[in-house]
Parts: structure tokens; C-alpha cells; sequence
């Protein structure tokens, strides 16, 4: 934004028409929703900005906030009420995330899905993937081309896919693994989603419920297009892969399942790392 008015002030010098070759248009005026919070702790009166699209808070001042001004507000935002999410069966707090689609309850062992401003039980399905004690989000969802809908039957047409090709998997169906939760390496999920997809794990459900690592944040519609990327990535290795008999609009796919994998590694959960003599964490 400060380069666009750099632009725009060096433009405008000494000229009564103003015209932009940045955005093609005579004048653009853009509009976005920023909250104003003041809240009081421990006596002191702060403001946090925050961002109305991403939600972060990105300046905080101590001092309340008043506004003046006259302008007019056309924005459709709704009140900011926050509302801490509770349990419906124990009364435990549940986890906050504005990222979140999923609650999972530490305390009793449930967990709830938001749905028109209603909490909706739903079954925590976590499987044993890697040995790991990091749980993750996945979509998953059950891939065929006509009457290829086998791990076996797979094997034939993604020839060069080397971990597909076990006979104990021959007859287990062929799935697409979409990550469903939040990570800022976004090149790191693509080959975790990738490299799932290839080797198709054999999968063994925990009885015992399993507390997540991660916040679901992904909708199965979300994860459907993303569906879509990854086996456009698959056949992108194959040329013969390129008719319409495996365009993935021709395909067959189910409807989506959310479970749990264990990983070795956290992809995208709290872990310190290193950088010389300073320490840093990130999420």
C-alpha cells in the first residue's frame, strides 16, 4: 500500500487528472473491514486492530478508541461477539481457533462439529500411520476410474508408483489423502498429500480415542478441489494419463471422510528450531 501511494503521489504531481497504469481504471477505492477492540485488563485500557478478512491482529494500542469521523459505513460485517466454545455434554472448555471446524473435547473424550450455530457429535477417527504421536487432520476419499478402483488395479496405470505395488494392499480400495489442517509451508503438505496418495498406508483405527494435533480447518468441498490438484499432479508424471478417460471429471469419488493420521514429524504443529545462538518457535 505505501508503494501504491508513492505511485500515486508521484502521478499526481501538479496534474489535475489522475490515472493509474497499476490497476488500469480512472480510480479505484477499496474498502475493507477493520475491527476496533478495547478491552481491560489489570485496570489498563488497550485497542487491538484487527483485521475484519484474516482475523489477526496486526497493531494494538494502549488507549480506548473513539471514532469521529462522519463517514459513511457501507460494510456488511456483523457484530463482534466473541463466545468462548464449551462442551454440551461436560461443560469443559473447547479449544479456540478461528481456523478451526472441529472441536475436540480433552475432558470427556467427544467430539463436535459447528453447524448452524449448533454443536453436532461426530466420531474421532484416528489411525496409526508412521508410529507417530502427532495426530493431523486428513480428508480421504475413495478415487475410481471405471472399473479401476483398486490399489492393485492402480498399480496398472500408475506404473512408475513403486510403493502401490504390494500384493497385502492388492484389494484395498484406492484413495486420495487431502491434508485438512493449517500449515505455512504449503510445499511441505503438497508432498505429504502426494507421497500418501502414491504409497496408499495400509490403516489400523485406534478404539481409543486419540486427541488431535491439529485443527481441522479444511471443508470437504475445499478438500474435494484439492482432490482435484493432487491427481492432476499424479497423471501429470504419465503422458498417456492425458485423455479424457482420466480427466478428473470422469472419474468416480466418494463422499469424503475425515480421519486422524499419526505422523513421525509435526507438519505445521508447534516445534522449536534452532538458528545459531537464537531460539525460535513457530506454529
Amino acid at each position: 500500500m505505501i508503494m501504491f501511494f508513492f505511485g500515486v503521489g508521484m502521478t499526481a504531481a501538479d496534474k489535475n487528472y489522475l490515472s493509474s497504469e497499476m490497476i488500469g481504471e480512472g480510480l479505484s477505492v477499496i474498502y475493507y473491514p477493520v475491527w476496533a477492540y478495547s478491552v481491560e485488563r489489570d485496570g489498563m485500557v488497550s485497542t487491538m486492530f484487527i483485521d475484519g478478512l484474516t482475523k489477526d491482529v496486526y497493531h494494538e494500542v494502549f488507549d480506548s478508541f473513539e471514532y469521529n469521523g462522519r463517514g459513511a459505513d457501507v460494510s456488511k460485517a456483523v457484530e463482534l461477539n466473541p463466545t468462548q466454545h464449551k462442551c454440551p455434554n461436560c461443560g469443559f472448555d473447547l479449544p479456540v481457533s478461528e481456523l478451526s471446524l472441529y472441536y475436540y473435547c480433552a475432558n470427556c473424550d467427544r467430539s463436535y462439529t459447528l453447524e448452524d450455530d449448533d454443536y453436532h457429535s461426530v466420531e474421532l477417527k484416528c489411525a496409526s500411520h508412521e508410529n507417530g504421536s502427532n495426530y493431523h487432520p486428513f480428508w480421504r476419499f475413495q478415487f475410481a476410474i471405471g472399473e479401476t478402483d483398486t490399489v492393485g488395479k492402480f498399480s496398472k496405470i500408475l506404473t512408475g508408483e513403486i510403493p502401490l505395488i504390494k500384493k497385502s494392499k492388492a484389494n484395498n480400495p484406492f484413495y486420495l489423502y487431502i491434508p485438512a489442517f493449517h500449515s505455512g509451508n504449503l510445499n511441505a503438505l503438497t508432498n505429504l498429500g502426494g507421497r500418501l496418495c502414491r504409497m496408499q498406508p495400509e490403516l489400523s483405527f485406534n478404539k481409543k480415542s486419540q486427541p488431535p494435533s491439529a485443527d481441522m480447518f479444511l471443508p470437504e468441498s475445499e478438500g474435494l478441489e484439492l482432490a482435484r490438484f493432487y491427481w492432476n499432479l499424479l497423471r501429470s508424471k504419465y503422458m498417456f494419463l492425458c485423455g479424457e478417460k482420466y480427466d478428473f471429471e470422469s472419474c468416480d469419488i466418494k463422499k469424503g471422510e475425515l480421519i486422524w493420521l499419526g505422523l513421525n514429524r509435526s507438519y505445521g504443529g508447534p516445534k522449536k528450531v534452532n538458528f545459531k545462538k537464537a531460539q525460535a518457535s513457530y506454529i
